[in-house]
């Protein structure tokens, strides 16, 4: 063995072993400066686009270089043929797919360039890609913590504020603001606009200060849509799936353990086909929605990308329960369109079930086709968690639409509203159950709306009631918010038991765990501390 190490050729390769690792840990370094300074440039150049300053048209030459020195370094780094270290960017095969992708694109896109001149169809095509490496690094990064950290609270708390903070920064560029005559020298929107609509892009909550339609501009919009998307289905879900569009061979064990959490998954291997599950899904039912919502712009003054645009986007802000819509007024000048009721609605509910509670259905639907196919196989039932969102979120949508439509209808002649209500004035029976169970619908956290909801327009009764869906929310591991509906469920539960006089709460002749009903009551109690704490600091 002592021999061995004396040997002078085992000696050579470690030293030569060595000085490649060290050669690619270099290259690797100035691939990721070049990637956040051309990141750089490709934002100052396409924020502001709308400045005459020769100073924004030579950075375009910067990012053309970064994208360059990125494409040679990698050349170089598969020449070394040495594996990189795991989180590290990918290197052999993967790694020569960017130069080569890049050199065919500077060939191909002048082709089909259009009425832009060849440089901007090439500097077009380098910051389209530059960008796109930027997304996949940064959530390839995540992916990375996701295998390292212990807490996944941490983690997840991080990611959302990590995105409120790109997000804010973008909505910040001139280009993101609209020119109006209240600005008219087309300036970036105010940090607390930017901040306050990041936020709530990100978080889904669907709350504004100025208009979405006509304050920011189609690029604006852009952001705020990736926002809430990314958002609604998390940052680590995406980065998850870069993993596996990467073709790494699997998770690492901690970190499909902290997927597991943030997707409310059962064990670390349900959330590996979670995963797939969700991400399929999403962008089958969003296309379908949006090719639902194609025709409610026909007579809008729309073009026909702009229509598209309007489908995909209001599509999407459904599903995610975002709540953000184009137009100024929502939906109200769309109630008497069936379109709405048919789409929104559906995606609405689809969003806020939970993907747990989706793939649990969707196993019992491909079961009972087997069957009545004849095929023998493995029956399935639904899962406890399943059920009780089910039940909860039917009695919460009727019950809801029941007493809204109760509270709207009854108007002044009772004590129960102090003001005359106006928000279904005009409307048929017909027509306001309708509205009532659209509103019952989106309040617990899309934000749509389809009858005006303000103070002087629907009843106190109606406000608290609206306020108590709010509160609730969606279901768990949902785009959805608030503390979700299985915590109300499962508390009710426990009160019911306890009034029975049993020491355990019972669902379908199964005993709920007591750390459940703990977790739901910390989650309630927290909760509403939070809004009573907010609360008194809007008086």
């Amino acid at each position: 063995m002592l021999e061995q190490e004396r040997d002078p050729s085992t000696l050579y390769r470690r030293i030569t072993h060595s000085k490649r690792y060290d050669r690619l840990r270099r290259l690797r370094m100035s691939e990721h400066i070049a990637l956040l300074i051309g990141t750089f440039s490709v934002v100052v150049q396409a924020g502001f686009a709308g400045i005459s300053d020769p100073r924004i048209a030579e950075v375009s030459w910067l990012v053309l270089s970064c994208l360059a020195w990125i494409s040679i370094s990698r050349l170089a780094r598969s020449r070394l043929q040495l594996p990189a270290p795991v989180g590290a960017l990918p290197t052999g095969k993967t790694s020569l797919a960017l130069p080569g992708l890049w050199l065919i694109g500077l060939v191909v896109v002048p082709l089909f360039r259009g009425q832009l001149s060849i440089w901007d169809s090439l500097l077009a095509w380098s910051d389209s890609l530059l960008g796109l490496m930027a997304v996949v690094t940064v959530l390839s990064g995540f992916r990375e913590l996701a295998g390292r950290t212990h807490n996944s609270a941490i983690l997840l708390v991080g990611s959302f504020l990590a995105l409120i903070f790109v997000g804010t920064l973008l909505l910040r560029l001139p280009v993101c603001r609209a020119v109006t005559a209240e600005n008219p020298g087309g300036e970036g929107a105010d940090w607390n606009v930017a901040l306050f609509t990041a936020t709530s892009a990100a978080c889904v909550t669907g709350l504004i200060v100025e208009p979405t339609g006509s304050y920011w501009t189609p690029m604006g919009h852009a952001v705020i849509f990736t926002l809430f998307q990314v958002g609604g289905l998390g940052i680590l879900t995406f980065g998850a799936f870069i993993a596996v569009l990467s073709g790494r061979r699997g998770m690492q064990f901690r970190e499909a353990r902290t997927l597991s959490e943030v997707l409310d998954a059962e064990n670390v291997h349900g959330s590996r086909r979670l995963l797939l599950t969700i991400l399929l899904f999403t962008l089958s039912v969003e296309a379908v929605g949006a090719l639902l919502l194609s025709g409610l712009w026909e007579d809008k003054g729309l073009s026909s990308l702009q229509q598209v645009w309007y489908s995909v986007f209001h599509s999407v802000s459904a599903f995610c329960n975002a709540g953000f819509a184009l137009r100024t007024e929502s939906l109200v000048t769309l109630q008497d369109t069936w379109c709405v009721y048919l789409s929104i609605m559906p995606l609405i509910i689809i969003g806020g079930l939970g993907f747990p509670a989706l793939q649990d259905l969707w196993a019992n639907l491909l079961a009972w086709i087997r069957v009545r196919r004849g095929h023998r196989g493995p029956r399935y039932r639904l899962r406890l968690h399943t059920r009780i969102v089910l039940i909860t979120t039917v009695l919460l949508i009727v019950g809801g639409a029941g007493f809204l439509y109760l509270f709207e209808t009854i108007g002044p002649q009772t004590p129960l509203s102090s003001i005359d209500p106006h928000s279904m004035a005009g409307m048929g029976t017909f027509a306001r159950v309708r509205a009532a169970l659209f509103q019952s619908v989106t309040a617990r956290t899309a934000g749509f709306n389809t009858v005006p909801i303000d103070i002087n327009s629907m009843s106190p009764a109606s406000h608290a009631l609206l306020m108590m869906l709010m509160f609730v929310g969606g279901s768990p591991a949902s785009t959805a918010g608030g503390i979700k509906a299985a915590a109300l469920a499962v508390l009710l539960l426990s009160v019911i038991g306890t009034l029975r006089r049993r020491n355990r709460a019972e669902a379908f002749g199964r005993t709920v765990p007591l750390a459940v009903i703990e977790r739901a009551g910390v989650v309630v109690i927290l909760m509403g501390a939070l809004v009573a704490i907010t609360t008194l600091g809007l008086l």
